[in-house]
Order: structure tokens, then C-alpha cells, then sequence
């Protein structure tokens, strides 16, 4: 692999270091101290990259604001992606699938993901997304049974909340209020976030960063 370009995929099904269930308590968070970075109006805070267009240009509606949650068609592939580079924070992503899938896609199980510590190019290496590390989100496999003995994942068409630290060089990833994943000394640490756009049909209410970390974590 080029020593420039890394591509690691956190998948949300993967460990919880033994932990059975892994269940925790839904933090109680201070609204006031968020970063709304979805205001629910518009997309500013982003820019919109997708796969042999210029930046910015949309002309399929791929990303839209409707009746204050951002859709996701997923026609076409690229990303929204915020304008600055985060590092030492609480991100918290409320999602739902939609119905509408697309080629080359259409008959598999919906995938998307929010991709963070994103830095370099945009649509590098592959042309869609810039290089990072992505927390990939997958219908009906966001859970492993021989960890989590209980399928965290809500239904199509219910929202799920997904929560992503990253602290350090660190990242904790929960599922509404599951643990399901946490990765060390990660590199690089912070970058620009993503929301992908993969041929599936996604919903998200809310993109909220907090500057401090809102749950306990595990040791």
C-alpha cells in the first residue's frame, strides 16, 4: 500500500473485546455545548464530492434537506463532507435506511458509512471518498452474534443512534447504546468526516459533535 494513502474500515459488527452485550446507559448530554454540524435547514458545514463530478455539483439530488433530515439517496457515490478537520471529540450520527437501492447494489444489503479522520484529496484512492477511516454501516450487520447476543440494530424505517469517540489515537463505536467496536493507536487522528453515498437509501436527523466526551468509557 502507498505509505500516502490508507483505507481502514472499522466495521460497526466487529469486537467488543469480550464483553458480552457490551450494553451501556445513553448518555445525558448537554445540548449546548454540541457543534450542530446538521443544522437540519441546509448543508452548510459541508461540501458535496461526488465520484467524476466537480465539487459541489449535484445535479441527481444525491443530498437533500427534507422536513429537517438530510437524505441520502445513494444514486450516485461520493460524500458530504464538513469543511473542517475535527480531532478529541464525541460524534453522535441518528440514522434510518430508506427503501431505494441502487446498481450495482440494488439486490445486496444496504451500506453506508461515516468516515472520520478523513485527510488528503477528495475521491482518493478509489474516486469516491477521500482517505480515511471509515465506520461502516451495513443492513443487518451491524452485530456479532458470537459477541453481542442481541442484534443492536433497529428495523428499516426506525432510527438507529450511532455514536463514535475518538479520543487519542483511540476510537469507541456504539450502536444504540451497545458497544460494538474500539480500535487503538489509530493514525492519522483527526481529519475532515464524511457521510458516504453507496447506492443505498439513507436517512440522519442529527450529526451533533461534542468537544467533550459525554459516556463513560470502558478501560
Amino acid at each position: 500500500m502507498n505509505k500516502n494513502h490508507f483505507h481502514l474500515i472499522v466495521f460497526v459488527l466487529i469486537v467488543c473485546f469480550g464483553v458480552s452485550g457490551c450494553q451501556t446507559v445513553a448518555p445525558k448530554v448537554n445540548e449546548n455545548q454540541a457543534t450542530h454540524l446538521f443544522n437540519k435547514k441546509d448543508l452548510s458545514n459541508f461540501y458535496i464530492f461526488l465520484k467524476g463530478r466537480q465539487l459541489n455539483e449535484d445535479p441527481k439530488k444525491v443530498f437533500t434537506v427534507e422536513n429537517g433530515e438530510l437524505r441520502v439517496t445513494g444514486e450516485e457515490w461520493g460524500s458530504l463532507t464538513t469543511e473542517q478537520e475535527y480531532e478529541n471529540y464525541h460524534l453522535i450520527v441518528e440514522y434510518k435506511w430508506g427503501e431505494k437501492t441502487f446498481a450495482p447494489q440494488e439486490d445486496k444489503a444496504r451500506d453506508s458509512g461515516i468516515w472520520i479522520h478523513s485527510v488528503g484529496k477528495d475521491g482518493a484512492p478509489d474516486g469516491a471518498w477521500m482517505d480515511g477511516i471509515e465506520i461502516n454501516l451495513i443492513e443487518g450487520g451491524s452485530w456479532n452474534p458470537l459477541v453481542v447476543d442481541k442484534n443492536p440494530e433497529s428495523p428499516i424505517g426506525q432510527w438507529n443512534r450511532c455514536e463514535i469517540v475518538a479520543k487519542d489515537q483511540d476510537i469507541y463505536v456504539f450502536l444504540n447504546n451497545v458497544l460494538v467496536n474500539r480500535v487503538r493507536n489509530v493514525k492519522p487522528h483527526k481529519g475532515k468526516i464524511q457521510i458516504q453515498a453507496k447506492s443505498a437509501e439513507i436517512f440522519i436527523q442529527r450529526i451533533d459533535l461534542f468537544n467533550q466526551i459525554v459516556r463513560v468509557l470502558p478501560r
